[in-house]
């Protein structure tokens, strides 16, 4: 569902863009769409990455936007925070390994 509204959302905001190249600044669907989207692309879902080593875990929260603290060594048998939830800016997430 995030994906669909990202990609129509940057759609709306592209045709804006070429259709209404001046006076822009009178169009607040324009202001809305732009803001919304910023909001769609800072929200992340956080994935399990539980029984996953430390390279494979962090590298994957990474690109999620999250910051991964580690303590521990081994395998991720916890995260601080649950698979699934929505994460905005860069959340940290403590991994727990053993």
């Amino acid at each position: 569902v995030l994906i669909d509204s990202e990609n129509l959302l940057s759609y709306m905001i592209q045709s804006t863009e070429l259709r209404y190249t001046y006076g822009m600044d009178k169009l607040n669907a324009f202001y809305k769409a732009k803001a919304m989207l910023g909001d769609i692309q800072n929200m992340k879902i956080i994935p399990s990455v539980q029984g996953m080593g430390l390279k494979d875990a962090v590298y994957i929260l990474e690109n999620r936007g999250c910051r991964a603290r580690i303590q521990g060594i081994g395998r991720v048998v916890r995260q601080s925070v649950p698979p699934g939830t929505r994460a905005t800016g860069k959340t940290p997430v403590i991994l727990y390994l053993e």
